[in-house]
């Protein structure tokens, strides 16, 4: 301790002794001096970061910190067009009103024309006189039907008709050969001269009633028959060959009536007209055949009977 006043109260000095510090007796106004200075705030030093995070409190009671709450999401912008420039202003999107007023102008101008057509279309002209003309007659549609359905109306139509014709026809013609076929077989038994001339006349008959029935047929109209007109040609060819099979018949049946005929019971000698009475035949019966094939599908289809060569 420094040598002083005794009476001034000593102090701790560290700056004495060279820095080692010390009490030392100092005068009072230098120790109010002293005083005052010590007085000062001291300037605090905020210490160090630690190098470890500061510890939570544990203590109970103590309020807790509370956790910061994230910022809410912000959606991202959408990026501008690739012909704007980003730090350029948004244009301004122009208003639609225009478009809807030029749309609701066109649309009532449209409904008001529609209008007046309508009520012009609904009323009737008038013809000079003054009285309402009659409305137009519409015109004809023109339809295309298929083979099956004109089919199905020639049979309810007149193809009906024109088909049943035909098969009267081809009934009668089963009688005529019937009535050939019993002659024929009263010439080759001869079993008398009237018996002869009976056959000749029947066979006579016969070929009258081919010739007949020929010409009825080529009379018939049968354009509503599909395939009918075919059928009905190769039918009269057919028949006109019956025919001149049934005169040559008839004349060998004429030649077996005589006494020199050379008819004996049992026995008739074959001339020339029975040779070309079965040549005429023949030809008949294949135009026959050909006919039935052509009508068979015809005769189903309208319900008719069908036939066979040996009954025609």
């Amino acid at each position: 301790m420094s040598d002083g006043d005794e009476s001034t109260p000593a102090v701790w000095d560290p700056t004495a002794r060279d820095g080692a510090g010390g009490w030392v007796r100092r005068p009072p106004r230098e120790t109010a001096q002293r005083a005052a200075e010590d007085e000062q705030p001291t300037a605090v030093l905020r210490p160090a970061t630690p190098p470890y995070p500061p510890y939570p409190p544990t203590s109970v009671g103590l309020p807790r910190q509370a956790t910061p709450r994230e910022p809410p999401a912000v959606p991202p912008s959408a990026p501008p067009p690739p012909d704007v420039d980003p730090g350029s202003p948004a244009p301004r999107r122009r208003p639609a009103m225009p478009l809807l007023i030029l749309i609701m102008t066109v649309s009532g101008a449209l409904l008001a024309a529609l209008v007046v057509w309508g009520l012009s279309a609904g009323r009737s002209p008038q013809s000079a006189s003054g009285h309402p003309t009659p409305p137009r007659a519409a015109a004809p549609t023109t339809v295309t039907v298929s083979s099956s359905a004109s089919a199905s109306a020639s049979a309810s139509g007149n193809g009906q008709t024109e088909a049943a014709a035909v098969d009267r026809l081809l009934g009668q013609s089963a009688d005529s050969r019937q009535q050939v076929v019993d002659a024929v077989d009263a010439v080759q038994q001869c079993s008398s001269p009237s018996a002869v001339t009976a056959a000749q006349a029947a066979l006579t008959q016969a070929a009258g009633n081919r010739r007949s029935m020929v010409s009825q047929l080529t009379a018939l109209d049968i354009s509503q028959v599909q395939g009918g007109a075919a059928a009905v040609q190769v039918l009269a060819k057919a028949w006109t060959e019956s025919a001149a099979a049934d005169n040559a018949y008839a004349d060998w049946a004429g030649a077996m009536a005589l006494p020199s005929g050379g008819c004996t019971p049992g026995n008739a000698p074959l001339t020339s007209a029975f040779n070309t009475g079965q040549a005429q035949s023949g030809l008949a019966s294949a135009d026959k055949s050909s006919f039935v094939d052509l009508w068979t599908p015809i005769a189903m289809q309208y319900g008719l009977p069908t036939r066979t060569a040996d009954a025609i």
